[in-house]
């Protein structure tokens, strides 16, 4: 099944920026993730993120009104430093260019739902042995869709610090599951409250 996902290659959103929405199964709002993970996100079981390509970072950035100053791989390397002291697991989904600049071993690949072409690295940091079975029938996952599906049957709650048009709590809000996510563009977190599931 395909979605909708916030690309760089695709049109800005024409919406009205949101700060903050208070949805059914979560909360979503905006943060910029250069500087860290949310607080929020420490209550959750499960970080998952599908970052942005290296590509397409100061397109994001334009986008979000935001002019950062922060190259993509002091990005990566804050993310990786803030996962890692939260002692949350996590799943981070990055574009081969990108996957070099973390230190956490590549898992395993997967498709992206929307772009059928594009392979990701799935990074997965603050695992442990208690969760090969689980890595490995997530592994079996062609498309990112599937991954998060996959997901959604073992860990009670998600963290997506880089949620765009919110997939990840909609995959993990229509399987019973709470969210919490953050972007750094605010015409996104609009997007996700006009969605019928959040």
């Amino acid at each position: 099944m395909r979605y909708t996902a916030h690309s760089a290659k695709s049109d800005p959103l024409d919406l009205a920026p949101l700060e903050l929405f208070e949805g059914r199964n979560g909360r979503s709002f905006v943060h910029d993730a250069s500087r860290g993970l949310p607080h929020d996100m420490m209550s959750v079981s499960l970080i998952y993120a599908e970052l942005p390509w290296i590509g397409g970072w100061e397109e994001f950035n334009r986008r979000a009104v935001v002019g950062s100053e922060v190259t993509y791989k002091a990005f990566a390397k804050t993310i990786e430093a803030s996962i890692v002291a939260s002692g949350v697991p996590a799943v981070l989904l990055v574009g081969a260019a990108s996957a070099r600049l973390f230190d956490a071993p590549k898992s395993f690949a997967v498709r992206l739902n929307y772009a059928y072409s594009s392979i990701c690295s799935v990074l997965c940091i603050n695992f442990n042995s208690a969760h090969d079975d689980m890595i490995g029938v997530a592994s079996t996952a062609r498309y990112s869709a599937d991954l998060l599906a996959r997901l959604a049957e073992s860990f009670a709650s998600v963290g997506d610090f880089a949620c765009g048009y919110g997939n990840s709590g909609r995959i993990f809000a229509n399987a019973g599951r709470r969210y919490v996510m953050s972007d750094i563009n605010g015409r996104c977190i609009r997007h996700i409250s006009q969605q019928g599931w959040a």
